[in-house]
């Protein structure tokens, strides 16, 4: 079986989002395969697909 990335929420809800309002949120990324899993944040060309930082963008899952 290869790798098997879950994510530990399904959606975020932002809710009211004010001008400058910093909003922070944390969804952990696990690997539930075999082997090693790499992953990459694909680039959001909305609109407000600028307006959103993520601290990892890429990286290799380790297994467990």
């Amino acid at each position: 079986m290869g790798p098997r990335a879950f994510l530990s929420v399904y959606e975020v809800n932002l809710g009211d989002v004010f001008v400058n309002e910093v909003h922070k949120t944390e969804v952990v990324i696990e690997n539930r395969g075999e082997i090693e899993c790499k992953f990459e944040l694909m680039p959001n060309e909305r609109a407000f697909g600028k307006m959103f930082k993520f601290d990892v963008e890429r990286g290799v899952l380790a297994v467990g």
